[in-house]
């Protein structure tokens, strides 16, 4: 049976790694009860991959009370598992997969649109993907979301198996409008002015916890910055961060936020920071959430 999942509230975000396992696991699972791997040839092994790709590439989940019920995988050109994409015009994605329990739900109606978020948020005009010529039920339901199909770019990977190649241009984007999947990084040197010491946090010269949240405060505002019009402003409600490892001064720190969650005014940020120090190579010192809420800048003002 499918769609028997309620039709609770979905939270689109990065997936976290302790994810990973789970996360494939469930693309493997949708695959399997879809006929995708009768005729595996270990295509099973790399669907379910999740820690393989996820460091190039942004894998996202679906999240509904609690439960990952979906994933998808984009691969943007130039990626090391991106097939279709011709320039930095095109995002493809891949391995798109809904929990059986969960089909017919809107989860791969959710994730696609997570998609086309990220596509608009990086400059794309569209979207690319391939389905195996089997899967009927996918590929009905890419026709039903505006895909075209594209046979111009239809591939034989392994002998008996067909790929199909659809696509859809991305609409513009309005001004003021906020999407899941936009995302921003800014980068600071770590200075004697940062260091716990300075700001009297504590008694080391190292980063300061309060500097990193700032740091991806800053990242959140920048993410938000090409969507807000003139008039309106953020500001943050609420911040979950762990401070995870210590920056010497010195160190390069870079802050990214993508957005996982808009409900009207409300847009809730993924957020993480790593260093580099000399030529090493760079380590994760902070990762959490925080939530903003968008204001009419003059009215927040003046309740002052």
């Amino acid at each position: 049976m499918t769609g028997t999942i309620p039709s609770a509230p979905l939270e689109i975000r990065p997936v976290r790694p302790e994810e990973y396992a789970e996360t494939g696991a469930l693309v493997e699972a949708s695959y399997t009860a879809g006929g995708i791997l009768d005729n595996d040839r270990g295509y099973g092994s790399h669907v379910r991959d999740v820690a393989g790709r996820a460091p190039d590439h942004p894998v996202l989940v679906a999240v509904r009370d609690g439960r990952i019920v979906g994933s998808v995988t984009i691969t943007p050109f130039g990626s090391p598992q991106s097939e279709l994409a011709r320039d930095r015009s095109e995002v493809e994605f891949r391995f798109l997969a809904v929990a059986p329990e969960a089909w017919g739900t809107g989860v791969a109606q959710a994730l696609v649109a997570a998609v086309e978020a990220y596509a608009a948020g990086h400059g794309a005009q569209r979207l690319v993907l391939c389905v195996i010529e089997s899967n009927e039920a996918a590929q009905r339901l890419y026709a039903r979301l505006g895909f075209e199909r594209d046979p111009d770019r239809d591939w034989i990977p392994v002998p008996e198996v067909v790929l199909r190649s659809w696509r859809r241009d991305l609409p513009r984007r309005p001004v003021g409008q906020v999407v899941v999947g936009l995302e921003a990084a800014v980068s600071f040197d770590v200075t004697d002015a940062d260091t716990a010491m300075a700001l009297g946090s504590g008694d080391v010269p190292v980063l300061a916890t309060p500097r990193v949240i700032a740091w991806l405060e800053a990242a959140t505002v920048a993410c938000l910055a090409s969507s807000l019009d003139p008039a309106s402003t953020s500001v943050g409600t609420r911040v979950e961060v762990e401070h995870v490892a210590a920056s010497p001064v010195g160190a390069t720190v870079v802050a990214r936020a993508s957005v996982s969650y808009v409900d009207g005014r409300l847009v809730r940020f993924e957020v993480a920071a790593e260093h580099t120090v000399a030529d090493a190579a760079p380590v994760v010192i902070a990762t959490g959430r925080i939530t903003r809420v968008i204001v009419d800048r003059s009215k927040f003002l003046a309740r002052l």
